[in-house]
């Protein structure tokens, strides 16, 4: 990876709280980070939970949500990435994991404040176009 595709890269991923990653909703946050070729990926939401029959089907919604909007910012990178170095990567994911961490603790039957994270690791394939005089 060139120093002029890591700050293109560094540029798309600079979704600092307040800047692009709450645009769309101000109650959610998608950040990224890079590590060498990989991309770290991070949504943040706060959920309610009301009891605890319910906690299981609100997470697992939640995770397909969540799950949507980061595979959809994974194609977003690799769209404006492609078009901004006039390259062609993939993004491809390693590792997703989910964390429910409750902020707030109440009686059953009460709603309670939650914080639901999705981290999901992904390993960027590239795949450079060879120059006419680089072929054999």
């Amino acid at each position: 990876m060139t120093s002029d595709e890591i700050n293109v890269m560094g540029n798309l991923l600079n979704t600092t709280f307040g800047r692009s990653s709450t645009s769309a909703s101000p109650t959610e946050s998608i950040t990224g980070s890079m590590d060498g070729d990989m991309i770290i990926l991070k949504y943040v939401t706060i959920m309610t939970l009301y009891d605890r029959l319910s906690h299981r089907r609100l997470i697992e919604n939640q995770c397909e949500v969540a799950k949507k909007m980061l595979n959809a910012k994974c194609k977003d990178l690799e769209k404006a990435f492609n078009k901004n170095c006039n390259t062609s990567i993939k993004i491809k994911e390693v590792n997703c994991s989910h964390f429910v961490d409750p902020v707030t603790f109440r009686p059953n039957g009460v709603p309670s404040q939650t914080i639901f994270r999705m981290t999901l690791h992904c390993e960027v394939k590239w795949k450079r176009k060879m120059h006419k005089y680089l072929k054999l």
